[in-house]
């Protein structure tokens, strides 16, 4: 993992996502428009397009009202091919990465638009090496 968590593409394709996708066909600039961390989505309505942005670890909670609402039906949660295997489990506990590294991945405009100053911190910290693991 930590040999294929160097982000050498420039830009990073998640990066600029927007601007090839939404931007280039739909002429909507997303970073134009607020985006609550907080409520985890934000919708977008042009002439050309609604638009309905969201936060996919926020999925599951807006399914049911935000993006029934935004397609006009409604939709449930259904959870299958959940991550219970210890494995999983392992890498999330013990998984680590330098700041550097961490400040050059939470220092992408993507994440400064989805996510708070503090939320960007405590994700910094949580993957974080330790001060321990550091020579």
């Amino acid at each position: 993992l930590h040999e294929n968590v160097d982000f050498a593409e420039s830009p990073p394709y998640e990066s600029v996502w927007f601007d090839r996708e939404i931007k280039s066909v739909f002429d909507i600039d997303v970073y134009d428009h607020p985006f609550d961390p907080e409520k985890g989505y934000t919708r977008i309505q042009t002439s050309r397009a609604d638009l309905l942005v969201l936060r996919l670890e926020d999925l599951d909670a807006l399914i049911p009202s935000v993006v029934s609402d935004f397609v006009d039906a409604p939709l449930t949660v259904e959870r299958t091919n959940t991550r219970s295997d210890d494995t999983y489990q392992t890498i999330k506990q013990t998984f680590t990465l330098s700041t550097s590294t961490l400040e050059r991945i939470y220092s992408q405009p993507m994440v400064r638009y989805f996510y708070s100053d503090r939320e960007i911190e405590s994700f910094i910290n949580s993957w974080s090496e330790s001060v321990e693991s550091n020579p």
